[in-house]
C-alpha cells in the first residue's frame, strides 16, 4: 500500500484521493457503527453486570469525551499531526472497546465508553482535516456526501449487528466486533498517510477550558438522569452558561480550541455550525421518543417502530447520494431546503404520530432525513471555506463538535420537555397522542433557527464551495 506524501491536494492522483477517502469513510464508520451498537447491547450489558442507574451515563460520558477531545482536535494536529493523531485515537478506541468487552462492573464500562468517546472524538474530528489538507475544494462535497451516506448505513447496520451478537452469543462480543474494523483503520492510517514533519508545534494544551467545556457537557447531559423538570431544566441551564463560559474565555485566548467565528451569527463559520446544530436539536425528539410513540400510540411492532424511525437515516443516505450530482448554482437552494424540510416533517410528524396513519408518520420521518442529506454536504463545505487564515484546523475540526453537540443538547432538551409534557406519566395510547404535538412543535423552533442561519448563509455567500465535478 503506497503512503501518500504530503503535497498540495491538487496534485495528488486519484489513487492517492481513494486511499485516503478510504481512511475517511472507515474511520467515520467505526465512529457511527459504535454509537449504534452500544444503545442496542446495553441494555443487555446491565442486566448481566447490573448498575441499571447508571445506564444513561454510559452515553452521557461518551458524548462527554467526544466532543471535549473533538474540540481540541487541532491543537493534536499541530502537536502530534495528523498520522500519529489518527493513529492515537483508534488506539485509545480500540482500548476502551475491550475494556467495555471485559468489564465485569458498571464503572468499569463507563470508563471504557469514555475512552471509546475520546478516541473517536479525536479521529474522526482529525478526519475532517484531513479532507481540509488532501482534497481540493472541488471534491468537498463527494466527500462529505460519503461521510453523510456511512452515517445511514451505520445507523442501519448498527443495531443489527448489536443485536444479533447479542442475542446468538453475548453482549460483550459486540464490542469485540468493532476492534476488526478499528486494526484494519489502525493498519490503513501507518500505511497511506505520511509522516508529520511539522508536528511538535503549538501552546500547552488549555486544560481549564477544556475542563470547563467537559462540566458543561456533563451537567447538560444530568439532566437525563434528575426526576423533576425545574431540576432538569436548571441542569440544561447550567450546562449552556459553563460551555458559553468557556467559549468566552477560549475567545479571548491567545491559542483558542474553536475557529474565532465560530459563535458569530455573521461569519460564515458561525452559520454554519449554528445551521448544523440547530437543524441536529430540531429531530431528536423522533430520536429520542419516536419508537416509542410509535409502539405506545399505534401499536406498532418493535420491528416496524425501528424500521419506521430508520427511514430517517435512509433519506438521509438517499439524499446525500443526490447532492453530489447537483450543479453548482443549487448550492443555495439545498442549504435552505435542509432546515426547511426538517421543520416541514417534524410539523407533519406532530400530526402523524399522535394520530396516524403509520405510512404518512414514516412519511414525516423520511422528510426530516432527506433535509439533512441535501444540505449536510453544503453546510459542512461552506463551513471549511469560510476559515479565516491560521485557523483551518481549528475550522474543519469545529465541524463534528458541532454536530455531537447538538445530539446532547437536543438529547437534553427532549428528555426535559417529555417530562414536561407528561410522556412518563401517560398510560394510555389517547394520552401519549396528546403529548406529541406540543413536544414537536417546541423542537420547531430550533429549525426556525437553522433556517434563519441558512438564509444568511445565502444571503451573504460567496462561491466558497465549488462544483462538485
Amino acid at each position: 500500500m503506497a503512503r501518500v506524501t504530503h503535497i498540495a491536494p491538487t496534485l495528488l492522483d486519484n489513487r492517492q484521493h481513494a486511499l485516503i477517502a478510504s481512511i475517511i469513510g472507515l474511520c467515520i464508520s467505526v465512529w457511527a457503527t459504535n454509537s449504534m451498537v452500544s444503545v442496542t447491547v446495553l441494555p443487555s450489558a446491565v442486566v448481566e453486570i447490573g448498575g441499571v442507574a447508571l445506564l444513561s451515563w454510559a452515553t452521557t460520558i461518551y458524548i462527554t469525551a467526544s466532543i471535549v477531545v473533538s474540540a481540541s482536535a487541532g491543537w493534536m494536529r499541530a502537536r502530534i499531526g495528523l498520522r500519529r493523531g489518527i493513529a492515537l485515537g483508534v488506539i485509545t478506541f480500540a482500548a476502551g472497546s475491550a475494556l467495555c468487552a471485559l468489564a465485569p462492573t458498571m464503572p468499569v464500562l463507563l470508563g471504557g465508553r469514555l475512552l471509546q468517546g475520546a478516541g473517536s472524538g479525536l479521529a474522526a474530528a482529525l478526519c475532517y482535516i484531513l479532507v481540509r489538507t488532501y482534497f481540493p475544494q472541488a471534491l468537498w462535497p463527494r466527500i462529505f456526501a460519503m461521510i453523510a451516506a456511512v452515517w445511514g448505513v451505520a445507523a442501519l447496520a448498527g443495531p443489527a449487528l448489536g443485536g444479533l451478537l447479542t442475542q446468538l452469543v453475548d453482549w460483550r462480543f459486540a464490542y469485540l466486533a468493532m476492534l476488526v474494523p478499528a486494526a484494519l483503520l489502525l493498519i490503513m492510517t501507518l500505511a497511506v498517510l505520511p509522516r508529520d514533519a511539522d508536528a511538535g508545534r503549538g501552546a500547552a494544551l488549555p486544560i481549564g477550558r477544556l475542563s470547563l467545556l467537559a462540566a458543561g457537557i456533563l451537567s447538560i447531559g444530568l439532566a437525563a438522569n434528575l426526576a423533576g423538570v425545574a431540576s432538569a431544566a436548571l441542569a440544561v441551564a447550567a450546562g449552556i452558561g459553563l460551555v458559553v463560559l468557556a467559549a468566552a474565555l477560549d475567545q479571548r485566548s491567545a491559542e483558542p480550541i474553536f475557529p474565532r467565528a465560530a459563535f458569530s451569527f455573521s461569519s460564515p463559520v458561525g452559520l454554519g455550525l449554528t445551521a448544523k446544530c440547530s437543524m441536529i436539536v430540531s429531530t431528536m425528539p423522533v430520536s429520542i421518543y419516536g419508537a416509542y410513540i410509535l409502539q405506545t400510540v399505534h401499536g406498532a411492532t418493535p420491528l416496524i417502530a425501528g424500521y419506521l424511525v430508520a427511514l430517517e437515516a435512509l433519506a438521509w443516505t438517499a439524499a446525500a447520494n443526490i447532492v453530489p450530482r447537483l450543479p453548482h448554482r443549487a448550492t443555495g437552494a439545498a442549504i435552505l431546503a435542509g432546515p426547511l424540510l426538517a421543520g416541514g416533517g417534524m410539523a407533519l410528524g406532530a400530526v402523524t404520530l399522535s394520530t396516524g396513519p403509520l405510512p404518512m408518520a414514516g412519511l414525516a420521518i423520511a422528510i426530516m432525513g432527506s433535509g439533512f442529506g441535501i444540505c449536510w454536504a453544503f453546510l459542512s463545505g461552506h463551513v471549511m471555506a469560510g476559515a479565516e487564515p491560521g485557523e483551518e484546523d481549528r475550522t474543519a475540526s469545529a465541524i463534528p463538535t458541532a454536530e455531537t453537540a447538538g445530539i446532547a443538547l437536543g438529547a437534553a432538551l427532549t428528555g426535559v420537555a417529555g417530562n414536561a409534557f407528561g410522556i412518563a406519566e401517560a398510560r394510555t395510547p389517547a394520552e401519549m397522542a396528546a403529548t406529541v404535538p406540543p413536544l414537536m412543535a417546541v423542537f420547531i423552533a430550533a429549525a426556525i433557527v437553522a433556517l434563519a442561519a441558512a438564509f444568511r448563509i445565502v444571503r451573504r455567500r460567496r462561491p466558497v464551495v465549488a462544483a462538485a465535478g
